[in-house]
């Protein structure tokens, strides 16, 4: 019994021993690798660069890795829209320095040039005529810088070009761009100024060498304003001087032209007084050949072709229907009178041709008047068709036609007919 228990205890130890040991080694293997790191086939799939750490594209861990969210870039752009708009204050800034020292310049200007033309600095300048003419001509190009008008329309034009970026500043506005006319209409301003700036440095150092020409004024110069009277006056004399002397010359040099131009004056002169007679002699004929139109408009000649259109009635003439049967329509007027020139004119009286004529011949109350009394004006036996009119009335047609063509105004000036 003794003998078989020690094989037994042996073989208790052993399986023992080999359990603790598989359940140390199981352990390990598991606290090294896991099941996210191990493929199907076993493979260590844990990729990162060594560099860095970061997984590499592809890799599990990279397809597990969270990004970041999308970059708000509102603080960038209102800092670059910012940056533009401190450039141009500062372009504005540096406009201002240089307005404040075309200011200086006026305020020099005006200092130098205050009384000048009545205290001593003026008789040092008038003690030369020179001096007084150069005098004149930069007070002549300076006359804009008496008062604060220039510099002050300039600073106008500044303070409104920079509220434009000021605005922007205050508004945080993230979009704000410089515009080409914004920077346009500065460089303008700085241009102008320039050009005024020049303008009056030069005028101030002419003035300063005048001065240094004339240390002091002479012994009885007169002030600056009778010096200039003086040169004006002079300057005015020879004008005139230059002015005679230039007739002078035209009048030794154009006797000729001048005779020419004499001969062409009078000639004309005839030509006008000749154009005046016969415009007279053509009035005289005009009134008359009108007198001797009055005098037929009354005349037995017309009253027998016209006479029947000079009886007053209260109807004239409206309309002349041509189509079908024609007719000469009428209407009752609020005046009786003579028939109306115009409305025979209206109605194709004054025609030319058979139209002319077969209208007078209706006019007359020949078949075809429609709506006339005949008591009114007296009627004419007529048919209205020209093909069965005979030779003495298309003649009387025609001869009262053309006395009506050439006698119809001064029959209405007489009253034998009404307008």
């Amino acid at each position: 019994m003794r003998e078989r228990s020690i094989p037994n205890l042996l073989s208790y130890g052993i399986v023992a021993a080999i359990i603790i040991a598989v359940v140390a080694g199981g352990s390990t293997f598991f606290s090294t690798r896991s099941p996210a790191d191990t493929s199907a086939s076993g493979r260590n799939t844990s990729e990162r660069n060594p560099a860095t750490g970061s997984p590499l594209p592809g890799s599990p861990q990279a397809n597990q890795e969270v990004k970041p969210p999308p970059r708000d870039t509102s603080a960038e752009d209102l800092a670059v829209a910012m940056s533009r708009v401190e450039g141009a204050l500062g372009k504005c800034d540096r406009s201002r320095s240089k307005l404040d020292r075309l200011d200086g310049l006026v305020v020099e200007w005006r200092k130098l040039t205050k009384d000048i033309e009545t205290n001593d600095d003026g008789r040092r300048i008038a003690s030369s005529e020179v001096a007084v003419r150069t005098y004149l001509e930069v007070a002549g190009a300076s006359d804009g810088y008496a008062d604060d008008g220039l510099v002050a329309r300039l600073r106008e034009r500044l303070r409104l070009l920079e509220a434009i970026p000021k605005t922007a500043k205050e508004g945080q506005d993230k979009g704000y761009v410089v515009s080409d006319a914004w920077a346009g209409d500065v460089a303008k301003l700085e241009d102008d100024m320039l050009r005024e700036s020049v303008k009056l440095e030069q005028a101030t150092g002419l003035l300063a060498s005048l001065f240094d020409a004339n240390p002091k004024p002479a012994a009885g110069a007169p002030t600056l304003a009778a010096a200039i009277a003086a040169v004006k006056k002079k300057s005015a004399d020879e004008k005139l001087a230059l002015i005679w002397k230039k007739e002078a010359e035209a009048a030794k040099v154009g006797n000729d032209l001048i005779a020419e131009a004499r001969k062409a004056a009078v000639e004309t002169e005839k030509k006008l007084e000749a154009k005046k007679t016969a415009d007279a002699a053509a009035a005289l004929e005009e009134k008359a050949k009108t007198e001797k139109l009055r005098v037929k408009a009354k005349s037995d000649e017309v009253k027998k072709y016209l006479g029947h259109f000079f009886v007053e009635s209260y109807y004239q003439p409206t309309k002349f229907d041509k189509v079908g049967h024609p007719y000469m329509h009428f209407e009752r007027t609020e005046k009786k009178e003579p028939m109306s020139y115009s409305r025979m004119i209206r109605i194709g009286a004054t025609a030319k041709g058979l139209e002319g004529l077969y209208a007078v011949n209706l006019l007359s109350g020949a078949t075809g008047a429609y709506n006339i009394p005949k008591y009114e004006r007296p009627m004419v036996k007529a048919d209205y068709n020209p093909d069965r009119w005979s030779n003495d009335r298309h003649e009387f047609l025609e001869k009262g036609r053309d006395l009506l063509v050439e006698l119809g105004p001064i029959l209405v000036e007489e009253g034998l007919l009404s307008k």
